[in-house]
């Protein structure tokens, strides 16, 4: 038995949700808008004072007062030690975890704890900076973007001077040398001397696990020229594709119901308008870590990133990526502005409430994608648009969804229903043979007789041009170039004049 790492106990306390594990213990039955309750383990009492929070993941007991997360209570109810509690968890959690008498494991955990200390110390430098005098620009700033003092307390942000060692002076004057500092990339070292910080003239959003804790920092350029945002390099402490901006909020929002943004000011906007239940990736497209994270506090979360080409990749990719986490993914598209705090600026809060209660399933949102930018696409014909829509249909695999869309787009484009499903069903059976030439075969012998017999070319939009074709052989030839004379002594539906 040796040293654990901190990344094994980080690891084994993500993989052991609280309530699961006191539920093995305690009854929890009695529920408060935030917290679980049940009868005490650790004193006799007849009146539920244990509570647990599933979204702070720690217990406490009002009667007997002790408390703590979950490596805490099993050392409590089992009688543990430390070291023998995180093994427990991870048993139970069927994962391994990392421990060496090797003295570099000893010196990698002490540098994460002095790491974890520059970053505090750091949060509280850049938020002083904000308060203080030298904050006015910064302060100016949030104010015109609507951002109140009281939501940037919420969310800690603060200010790095343009200075180029004011972090520097401030950290090595608390007693943090530069070694902690460089291992939780706050400063760089200059090729000649001395040291400059990595963070300078820039608005600050720290980025902190549930626990509180300070792990990075992204900074906002306030003026143009220069990239919008610097992020904090990856450290002992810090790996960008694990962890979310706003987690801690979100998973004090007392609702498991979320949306996933794509940017700082989008999780502010939204908790301008009165919902703190908004994280964001930082700066990468969403992993299965950061989807497994937000499984732990939250059922469904609603997607809403930026409306150009990159941003509705991203939405798409991480609706599978959600749903692989077990996570009902929904969808938002706000039609003509790029993100959720613009629609805020253009509309204000009450508009933007409205709009994200209107959530879209992915063909749903597909649709919505596909009719706004048929009003942009100068060049996208009503044949063109009627095509994508079908595309998009044919790869809907819930057939009620299929026979619902297909109805509304039937209805916008003045042609028939039937027409609208057999279509539908022809590109969703070359879809399937595409896939899986063996598993559509099922799907071909349990189609409807009457189906089949259209689709093999007497439905009515061929009966239509077989009549037109007897009438006048002389059609034939003329295919490529029929004009509207020559149609003009036939009734006909949009699809057969197509």
């Amino acid at each position: 038995m040796g040293l654990i790492s901190r990344e094994s106990i980080d690891a084994v306390i993500e993989a052991n949700d609280i309530v699961d594990v006191v539920s093995a213990y305690v009854r929890l039955d009695k529920k408060s808008s935030l917290n679980l309750f049940g009868l005490c383990p650790f004193h006799d009492e007849k009146t539920p004072s244990f509570s647990v929070s599933p979204g702070k993941q720690i217990f406490y007991c009002f009667g007997c007062q002790k408390g703590g997360n979950v490596i805490r209570f099993i050392q409590e109810i089992e009688h543990l030690a430390y070291p023998e509690a995180i093994r427990h968890l991870a048993v139970r959690a069927g994962i391994s975890i990392e421990e060496s008498r090797d003295p570099f494991w000893q010196e990698r955990f002490e540098k994460q704890n002095l790491a974890y200390e520059a970053l505090k110390e750091a949060a509280r430098h850049f938020y002083s900076n904000l308060e203080g005098r030298d904050g006015g620009e910064a302060r100016a700033y949030l104010k015109q973007r609507g951002i109140s003092r009281s939501l940037y307390r919420k969310y800690g942000l603060g200010y790095s001077l343009p200075r180029g060692n004011g972090l520097y002076s401030w950290l090595k004057g608390k007693g943090i040398r530069e070694e902690p500092a460089l291992d939780a990339g706050l400063i760089r070292e200059r090729e000649s001397s001395g040291y400059y910080d990595f963070f300078r003239g820039r608005l600050m959003f720290p980025i902190m696990d549930t626990q509180g804790r300070v792990l990075a920092f992204g900074g906002r350029a306030m003026t143009e020229g220069g990239p919008k945002y610097i992020n904090s390099p990856e450290t002992l402490v810090y790996q960008k594709g694990k962890h979310l901006f706003g987690i801690p909020q979100a998973a004090k929002s007392g609702t498991r119901e979320w949306f996933l943004v794509e940017g700082y000011m989008d999780v502010l906007a939204l908790s301008r308008a009165g919902l703190d239940n908004a994280v964001a990736p930082l700066g990468t497209a969403l992993t299965d870590q950061q989807a497994k994270l937000i499984s732990r506090y939250a059922d469904s979360v609603s997607i809403l990133m930026d409306g150009d080409q990159a941003g509705r990749e991203a939405s798409l990719r991480a609706g599978e990526i959600l749903e692989g986490a077990g996570l009902h993914a929904r969808y938002i598209f706000l039609g003509g502005v790029k993100d959720p705090d613009d629609y805020m600026k253009a509309y204000g809060a009450e508009r933007l409430l409205e709009a994200l209660g209107r959530t879209l399933d992915r063909t749903g949102y597909g649709l919505a994608l596909l009719r706004h930018d048929r009003g942009l696409e100068k060049g996208m014909t009503e044949a063109d648009y009627r095509d994508r829509a079908l595309t998009l249909l044919a790869a809907e695999a819930d057939s009620t969804k299929r026979e619902i869309y297909g109805g509304a787009l039937s209805r916008e484009l003045s042609v028939s229903h039937r027409a609208v499903g057999e279509e539908i069903d022809r590109r969703r059976g070359l879809l399937l043979r595409e896939q899986s030439p063996a598993a559509s075969e099922p799907a071909i012998r349990n189609r409807r007789p009457a189906a089949a017999k259209r689709r093999a070319g007497d439905g009515r939009s061929e009966m239509m041009l077989l009549v037109m074709l007897a009438d006048d052989p002389g059609l034939v030839g003329k295919a490529p170039s029929l004009s509207e004379t020559i149609l003009s002594g036939y009734s006909l539906n949009a699809d057969v004049r197509a």
